[in-house]
């Protein structure tokens, strides 16, 4: 196995400093190999290096057509550094691709939501839909983008049940849906979806406080303070829990 092809085994694996790791020891053979370039590119995104990540694909860019996950994850450097004209027009260039594969369909949708271009975002996710029916993420970033394209909660709704239905256990969704019925004016179907939470054995902070405030825009004031409970439970937890660090001992000696 060449090095080109084990850093790319590597990546699939997520064992990124591995991969390049692999591709450092060999860099003067492919200092003119876009491909190369691109591997080390998106290795160093998954590490977190974005300032690296696009410069390694910049100058992949010059030398070969970028894949489309690589052109998602240039974009996503420029976004999380300031710069979102340049991801704008990668996103751009995406949308008027077709048949992107499932990931970078997403990543494009999100993208083009992220950076104001609702339109486009809505188009290409009804268009990548059509190929991925069963694609949660994609059913819920449509849903928003309809929903900020001015149709309102109702036109968000049927995609949301969709996504519930294929992500049952994914409490994200059920409030996503509950707040679309709510703002639909269709109370008696929030409170019913309400009621079917257990919001005692809920730890995650954001969930119940979201949650306790469509209780209260419906009315169920028991179930709202239950969610109070719960989150001053959680915080007395995490503050009984806390231990010093040795550090702090000593600054406080």
């Amino acid at each position: 196995m060449d090095f080109y092809a084990l850093a790319a085994d590597l990546f699939r694996q997520e064992r990124y400093r591995q991969a390049l790791h692999v591709l450092q020891r060999h860099h003067d053979r492919w200092v003119d190999d876009g491909h190369c370039w691109q591997l080390a590119g998106q290795i160093q995104f998954s590490l977190g290096e974005l300032a690296a990540a696009a410069r390694m694909l910049e100058t992949a860019a010059m030398l070969i057509p970028l894949s489309a996950a690589a052109q998602c994850r240039l974009a996503e450097c420029y976004l999380r550094t300031q710069r979102p004209d340049l991801a704008a027009c990668i996103y751009a260039h995406l949308a008027e691709i077709e048949n992107l594969d499932e990931v970078s369909a997403v990543d494009a949708v999100r993208g083009l939501l992220r950076v104001d271009a609702i339109g486009d975002g809505v188009d290409l996710g009804l268009r990548s839909l059509r190929r991925f029916r069963e694609n949660h993420r994609l059913l819920t970033l449509v849903a928003d983008g309809l929903e900020r394209s001015g149709l309102g909660p109702q036109a968000a709704l049927p995609l949301l049940l969709q996504a519930e239905r294929l992500q049952p256990k994914n409490l994200q969704y059920k409030i996503a849906v509950i707040k679309r019925l709510v703002e639909a004016g269709r109370r008696l179907d929030a409170v019913r979806r309400l009621r079917a939470i257990e919001v005692e054995s809920l730890d995650c902070v954001a969930s119940l406080q979201r949650l306790r405030l469509l209780l209260a825009a419906c009315g169920e004031v028991a179930r709202a303070e239950a969610c109070h409970a719960r989150l001053a439970q959680i915080e007395y937890e995490a503050v009984s829990s806390y231990r010093p660090t040795d550090e702090e001992d000593a600054d406080n000696s």
